[in-house]
């Protein structure tokens, strides 16, 4: 499943993102196409802006008459630099009238990810790139969107010295970002969790549908079985009462637990689960 995305792009910026292998389902143009199926970005290097000032110009026109995210690459500069002009580039954003972020990146590989994610339609789940100043935790996804919080009210780095919150990487597909110290992974859903009251407010309430259906199915399979909630070897009637209540959802080991009281193998006891919820779908406790 996928989708073709269409870079507008001059033909410096095309060839450099194309130096490190062609890119599937991504189509470069000169000027945007009539076809409406299309998902459509603007790629530009910074260098067009002195080289091609009228191919730049020809951009700015194009860019009024159709919404596109907006990448400029600015290679060969430094970090610092290359902050400095993400800033200025949101605050122009803020001034003007784009409803989206522009990013500017500092490499060809994560313009490449960007693509490629808008290609997969993963790019509201894919991070572009991460960076951790002054103790707020900054991620871009390759929407292109920015994210940002607090170092401190995300529960995974809280315990995170300064120095070791900044050493952080983007894996290459841009599923996780990662820190070697406490060997901590975040995607991009679950940043945006902590970032999003909305995004949170849905995820606490998926887990509670899914505790619910869950409790339901371990409370039927139990009863069929014949056990009471004091027969769970390694599990104390409260637990038991809280899991089929729907308050938690069971962790792997007591899922082992739950299985080995009724004498199956987890998979069996899950197919078990899996059968009862189709049966009786729970309802969400309100």
């Amino acid at each position: 499943m996928g989708t073709t995305v269409e870079v507008t792009a001059t033909k410096p910026t095309r060839a450099a993102l194309q130096s490190s292998g062609s890119l599937k389902q991504i189509r470069f143009v000169s000027k945007p196409s009539a076809d409406r199926a299309v998902r459509r970005i603007i790629v530009a290097r910074l260098s067009d802006f002195e080289e091609q000032p009228e191919e730049i110009r020809k951009f700015a026109t194009r860019g009024t008459s159709f919404t596109a995210p907006l990448v400029l690459m600015a290679l060969g500069k430094n970090p610092s630099s290359v902050s400095g002009l993400q800033l200025l580039a949101l605050l122009s954003s803020r001034f003007g009238s784009r409803k989206d972020d522009p990013y500017v990146s500092p490499s060809v590989d994560v313009v490449r990810r960007i693509l490629t994610a808008h290609a997969a339609e993963a790019a509201r789940h894919l991070i572009a790139s991460a960076t951790v100043t002054d103790g707020v935790l900054s991620v871009w996804s390759c929407e292109p969107k920015l994210y940002q919080a607090a170092a401190s009210e995300i529960p995974a780095l809280t315990d995170l010295e300064p120095k070791d919150l900044a050493n952080l990487s983007v894996s290459a597909s841009g599923s996780r970002v990662h820190w070697d110290a406490g060997d901590i992974d975040l995607d991009m859903d679950a940043i945006r969790e902590f970032i999003d009251p909305s995004e949170r407010k849905a995820a606490e309430s998926k887990y509670r549908a899914d505790a619910v259906q869950y409790g339901v199915a371990i409370r039927k399979v139990r009863e069929h079985s014949g056990l009471r909630q004091t027969n769970i070897p390694g599990l104390s009637e409260r637990e038991i009462r809280r899991l089929e209540n729907g308050e938690v959802l069971p962790h792997s080991d007591t899922l082992k637990k739950l299985a080995d009281a009724h004498g199956w193998s987890v998979t069996e006891y899950m197919a078990k689960l899996a059968s009862e919820s189709k049966k009786s779908p729970a309802r969400r406790r309100r």
